[in-house]
């Protein structure tokens, strides 16, 4: 057993091109190194993510008084969808976003309102939840911003055209 865990060592030791004695020091290193790029990379990604949300607000319909955004956006984790719908809220002013897209063979959708729209009756949950349902799925009912989801994923242009409708329905009506 030992003589087992003195060749993990060498091996160690060779791969990161240092002695046996500093490999614990040489893997702390290369660990600190890798969350510093993680975050660099995160905050590239934001900072992309933010050019992004300042174009598809602009693409946001007026339904009534109120901006209507419904987009799909493939390949983003259920916290940058949340992200993303959030950031293009504060930019819309009196609005109902909602983010959808697919990702590792799951759908996911972030619906947010405002609170002017909230107060009127808007859902944002009610939405999501029933997009949701063509994902085979359901989500959070928070009328402020609510997350939803399911695993047919083949399912997401559905989704987002259920969750345009009745947006576009619960807007009409105030």
């Amino acid at each position: 057993k030992v003589a087992s865990l003195r060749s993990h060592l060498a091996s160690a030791a060779a791969l990161l091109k240092t002695s046996e004695e500093d490999v614990p020091a040489r893997v702390e290193a290369m660990l600190s190194r890798t969350r510093t790029l993680e975050h660099e990379l995160e905050a590239v990604r934001g900072a992309q993510r933010g050019v992004e949300a300042a174009e598809l607000a602009a693409s946001a319909e007026t339904v009534g008084d109120a901006k209507l955004l419904v987009v799909r956006r493939d390949g983003l984790r259920p916290d940058e969808l949340r992200e993303l719908a959030l950031d293009l809220k504060g930019r819309l002013g009196s609005c109902l976003v909602v983010v959808g897209g697919a990702n590792d063979g799951k759908g996911a959708l972030v619906g947010t309102a405002t609170e002017d729209l909230v107060s009127q009756g808007v859902s944002a949950g009610e939405i999501v939840g029933f997009a949701a349902r063509e994902l085979g799925g359901g989500g959070s009912r928070d009328p402020l911003l609510a997350q939803a989801g399911g695993p047919n994923d083949s399912k997401m242009a559905a989704a987002l055209d259920v969750a345009r409708e009745e947006a576009g329905r619960a807007l009409a009506a105030l």
